[in-house]
């Protein structure tokens, strides 16, 4: 795919804010593109001062990205507008543009404006737990892009990422990446997880974000949406980490991957799955392959989850002492469907 660069700028290495730093202005390679010395007003704001450009690009947009030059591997930013429609001409106007989701600029290494034509689809593709997840990807220098799809109910997760022992699907020791919409926040989500127990995450051990036990999100969120009962959400993540503990390398082969759904709970984070929501046989990926066409049905073919008649609750009457003890929820069918908790 040709990328078309009309001018670009390089963000520093040792970039540091919130304090003002200043960059040179867009170099001009084409469509009359010129600009006034770009600033970094904070992690996330751009400011672009004495914006030129002719609008005669096609399907131009502002793209940032890494590696030493502007590519084609790079993420769309919206106009100053909050659009993501092609940019129109400037003439000599001073804007602000917001970096998406978590992006920010330490995430980044350039700034351009450039034109690509319409991106072929991603090519590799792989169906999960029953055709109800597709998971695509991209290798992108020294990081992978992945979008994940699936089809669940709006209040509900989809984990994909690592599995905690090769050759087969070990939820302990995972490394994932939970997606979905958190209705309290009314944003997409892509969070970086690490799996150290089955339990909850009680701050030090469990299923945690990373962040909650002292980790980062190494997850960049790029893009959310939700269309007739399918949550999709892409993001990168890199191949390589800083935190070999919480987070494990992507290799450069085949590696066992894991995916789960379940629902999320009050802090908008993963809860407990049912145990036919997981993946149980050893699927593989290599991350740096191209043209893995394994998606033979779409998303929008595969029919709704069927609502759960709960276990009659059982009533106790005329006792007044009773023995209880604590034992499974019941599945599908007990505790959550009886309670509408989770």
């Amino acid at each position: 795919m040709l990328f078309v660069d009309f001018g670009d700028v390089i963000i520093p290495q040792d970039l540091k804010v919130p304090k003002l730093q200043v960059l040179p202005e867009f170099s001009r390679l084409a469509h009359g593109l010129r600009s006034g010395n770009i600033s970094i007003l904070d992690s996330k704001t751009i400011y672009i001062p004495n914006l030129h450009y002719d609008g005669g690009g096609p399907d131009a947009y502002f793209w940032v990205g890494n590696g030493s030059e502007p590519s084609r591997f790079g993420i769309k930013v919206p106009n100053e507008m909050g659009s993501l429609a092609p940019l129109r001409g400037y003439q000599g106007e001073d804007i602000e543009i917001v970096l998406p989701g978590n992006l920010t600029v330490y995430d980044i290494n350039w700034l351009a404006t450039s034109s690509t034509p319409t991106p072929k689809p991603v090519s590799n593709c792989k169906e999960m737990l029953e055709g109800r997840v597709q998971v695509m990807w991209q290798l992108m220098g020294e990081d992978v892009q992945i979008r994940v799809s699936g089809r669940i109910k709006e209040d509900q997760y989809v984990a994909f990422g690592l599995s905690g022992r090769e050759g087969q699907a070990e939820m302990i020791g995972g490394d994932v990446v939970v997606i979905g919409y958190d209705n309290r926040t009314g944003k997409f989500i892509a969070e970086d997880y690490y799996m150290s127990d089955f339990a909850q995450c009680d701050g030090k051990r469990g299923v945690c974000p990373d962040k909650r036990v002292g980790g980062r999100n190494d997850a960049v969120f790029v893009h959310g949406e939700r269309n007739n009962g399918i949550t999709t959400v892409t993001y990168t993540r890199p191949l390589r980490t800083n935190e070999p503990v919480k987070d494990r390398m992507i290799p450069e082969k085949e590696t066992s991957v894991i995916a789960a759904i379940g629902h999320l709970n009050a802090r908008g984070e993963a809860n407990a799955h049912e145990r036919f929501d997981k993946t149980t046989e050893d699927i593989r990926i290599d991350f740096t392959s191209s043209n893995v066409h394994e998606c033979t049905n779409s998303l929008y073919n595969i029919p709704d989850t069927p609502e759960i008649e709960s276990w009659i609750p059982a009533v106790i009457t005329n006792q007044d002492t009773f023995s209880a003890k604590i034992g499974p929820t019941g599945s599908k069918k007990g505790y959550s469907r009886i309670t509408v908790s989770i």
